[in-house]
Parts: C-alpha cells; sequence; structure tokens
C-alpha cells in the first residue's frame, strides 16, 4: 500500500443536525475544496491532499475514528475547539490527548494546528501542548462564514507550508552535517511564508499598495476578524532595511518566500521586475502572476511562461493625465484573498510534493547522473542553473511534457535527461 504525501485531519464536536453546518464541517469542506486541486494543474492532472473528517461515534466506541498516522508522510490535525467541545470533554479528551502524544513524542513531519472559534477555557488535552492557535470567531451572519472559511484556509496553508519547509530543511541539514562531523546543529525556524510583490511602479504600484493593506492579511481589522499571522508581504518600500543593498535584501526575500507578480502592462520592460522573476526561478521558489493588463505591450517578458496566472475580470482602469490608470477600488478584499490563495496552494504543492518526489527519488538509486527534482515542469530560466555541474536526470510533475517541448529543452541542454515523477521507476 502506498504512503500519501500528506492528510489533512479535521476534527470537531459536532453540534448541528447537518454536521457540515458546524463550523468544523465548514472549514473541512472549504479545506476539501481548495486542496483537492492544488496549486497548477496540467492536462487536467494535479495534486492533492485528502481532507479527513473526525467528528461522529465510530463503531459505537464513543470517539471518533482514529487517526491513521503511517498511511501519510506528514498528518496535519486541525482541531476546532468551540463551546460544544468543552462542554463534550469527557467524550473529546482522551482523543485529543492521543493526537498530543503521539505528535509529541513521535513524530516531527505532523502537526496539530487548533482553531479557536469561541472564547473559553480549552480542552485540557490540548492545553498541555502550550500550542500557539488560530483565534476565529464563529461569524454571526450566514454571509459571513465564507470568508471565515476563506480566510482560516489562508491561514492554515500558510502555517502548513512553513511547517513542511521547516521539517525538510531540518533533514537536508542533519543528513549534510552528520554526513560530515557526526552531529546535527538546530537553524532559525520560518514561523510564516513571505509574499515577495513584484511590481512596476509606473502602473502597479497601487495594487502592491492595496497588497501591502493585508500585511499579515489583516485590512480594517476588528476584534471578530480572522487575522491570518502565518503571511506577511514583502514590499520594497516598507521592507527593506537602510544600509543594505537592495537586490541582496529582495533575493533574499523572494529564496525565503513566494512571489507574487502583479502583471501590468509596464511590468514586461522593467529591468527590476525581470531580474525578481528571474530570481524566484533560479531559487525554485513558488510563482504565481496576477494578470491585470489593460493595452497589452509590444514585447512580453519570454521567461514569464511555466506558473500559474490568475486574472480578475471585473478590475476598471480610470482617465488620468493622459494616461489609463488601474481604478485600485474597484478590487475588493476577496479579489485579493483569492490571489493570495492561489500562491498559498502553489507554494503548498510545491513544497509538499517535492518533498514526496524527494522521498521516492531516495527510495530508487539508480546510475546514470545527479538527480534533481523540480516542483516545476522542466523550462530555460532554471534549467541553465541546474545543470551548470554536470548531467542531471531531472524529476518533474506529471503529465510527461509533450514531445516538442521535450525535444526544444533536450537539444538546448543535451546533458539533461528529463523524467516525469511517474517515469521514475518504469
Amino acid at each position: 500500500m502506498s504512503i500519501e504525501p500528506m492528510r489533512v485531519y479535521v476534527l470537531w464536536a459536532p453540534a448541528r443536525p447537518d454536521p457540515s453546518e458546524d463550523p468544523g464541517g465548514r472549514l473541512a469542506d472549504t479545506l476539501h475544496r481548495q486542496l483537492d486541486a492544488l496549486g497548477m494543474m496540467r492536462d487536467g492532472i494535479g495534486f492533492r491532499i485528502p481532507v479527513r473528517k473526525r467528528s461522529a461515534n465510530w463503531r459505537d466506541t464513543g470517539r471518533p475514528q482514529p487517526i491513521d498516522w503511517a498511511a501519510a508522510r506528514s498528518n496535519i490535525v486541525i482541531l476546532v475547539i468551540d463551546d460544544v467541545m468543552r462542554n463534550r470533554e469527557g467524550e473529546w479528551g482522551d482523543y485529543v490527548a492521543d493526537i498530543e502524544r503521539h505528535i509529541r513524542d513521535s513524530s516531527v513531519a505532523d502537526m496539530l494546528l487548533p482553531v479557536i472559534t469561541s472564547r473559553g477555557q480549552g480542552v485540557s488535552a490540548f492545553d498541555a501542548l502550550a500550542t500557539q492557535g488560530i483565534v476565529a470567531p464563529a461569524p454571526q451572519a450566514e454571509q459571513g462564514w465564507e470568508r471565515w472559511t476563506r480566510r482560516i484556509t489562508m491561514y492554515v496553508m500558510g502555517a502548513v507550508w512553513a511547517h513542511q519547509r521547516n521539517v525538510q530543511r531540518a533533514m537536508n541539514r542533519t543528513m549534510i552535517e552528520q554526513s560530515a562531523t557526526g552531529q546535527a546543529t538546530s537553524a532559525e525556524e520560518l514561523r510564516r511564508i513571505g509574499i515577495f510583490l513584484s511590481h512596476a511602479k509606473m502602473d502597479g504600484e497601487g495594487v502592491a499598495l492595496l497588497l501591502e493593506r493585508f500585511r499579515d492579511s489583516r485590512p480594517n481589522p476588528t476584534p471578530d476578524e480572522v487575522r491570518v499571522n502565518s503571511v506577511e508581504m514583502f514590499f520594497d518600500a516598507s521592507d527593506t532595511v537602510a544600509g543594505g543593498a537592495y537586490a541582496k535584501q529582495f533575493e533574499q526575500a523572494i529564496k525565503r518566500g513566494a512571489l507574487l507578480g502583479i502583471l501590468t502592462d509596464a511590468y514586461h520592460g522593467r529591468p527590476w521586475c525581470m531580474w525578481e522573476l528571474l530570481t524566484a526561478k533560479k531559487f525554485g521558489s513558488p510563482i504565481v502572476l496576477w494578470d491585470l493588463s489593460h493595452r497589452g505591450t509590444l514585447r512580453s517578458f519570454p521567461y514569464l511562461g511555466n506558473v500559474p496566472v490568475i486574472r480578475t475580470p471585473d478590475v476598471r482602469y480610470q482617465p488620468d493625465g493622459g494616461m489609463e490608470r488601474l481604478d485600485v477600488t474597484s478590487i475588493s478584499d476577496a479579489d485579493i484573498e483569492h490571489v493570495l490563495l492561489a500562491l498559498l496552494s502553489e507554494a503548498m504543492r510545491m513544497e509538499v510534493w517535492a518533498a514526496d518526489a524527494q522521498d521516492r527519488v531516495n527510495s530508487h538509486p539508480a546510475p546514470g547522473g545527479e538527480i534533481v527534482v523540480c516542483a516545476r515542469p522542466p523550462e530555460l530560466a532554471e534549467l541553465v542553473h541546474h545543470c551548470m555541474h554536470g548531467p542531471i536526470r531531472l524529476v518533474y510533475p506529471d503529465p510527461p511534457i509533450c514531445l516538442h517541448e521535450k525535444e526544444l529543452i533536450e537539444t538546448a541542454f543535451p546533458q539533461v535527461s528529463l523524467i516525469a515523477l511517474s517515469e521514475l521507476s518504469s
């Protein structure tokens, strides 16, 4: 039986006749829709992370179905804590305690992520972990649920990305350092995903400022707002430090996180925008383009491809001194959240897929040159960095690229053998 790369479990104490109307049920359904087709898809083939629900009494045991920890390399357990669960701690206490014990004693790859929907005492087994939870007061009106679930999904994906990146870095560091010195050292952990806002100041700065208002993703914060603290923006005017070189600060931000390209008409011809995008591809960072172009451009930047592109069809442009400028008031908070979700989806896909692919590569050693795992289909802008030190076999996500594309790449890089992940063991 094959092991899945990751599973997500949502736990909640049901209160309504239809559990899908409970906060936990709504969140589970939203996560399922988001993770069932995660990030980039090609020819109808994509990457998915299954979401499992744990709320109902299982086989009259008086507790939900146990979690099958061995079925996935990494398990993310989202525990929805509300007054219903507090009042039924006798039923849920031992179940949560078993989860707490497993994560504390047995696994660094698994993660417990509490979502606290109402104020009050916690669940004793959870309190023992002293783990920061997502404070997410349940909305009072039906129309508030869509944004509530969307913002918690953003928070979860940012937190899971940071967790997976830390786990993978720790594994890589341990392997390298133990091989060299016989011991491993610790390093600073990532707590959130950083998003670099790549934009042309001529016509994209207004949108970047609008996104910058989502610093920590909390515009117009209110006491009941779900504050998405697992996501932070990097905006050049706000986040560079005096005395340091721009390029070095930009490079570190792009390397450590993801890049959102705000694709306006001027973007294609701006040298800094070109450098930022090529830097993201050099380091294999997640990229999503937000296409807000209007009139078009005389030359598109040739290395924009091979990444997801998001459109917002209802944006407007207004006359401004003989020019037309994007009317940022035509972009809603929901529009921005959908764009950020697309980028978080791509970042999570790349992180989880790459870890799974590396495990498979390690379990299928074979002669024929170094094997490199690349979380995007192969392209010239990334291959040039992979091929600097000799022949490689490059493993990339399914499906296999078309023959015409493969012939072009292998002509440009004859020392490269291209292998879709499904072809690895064939």
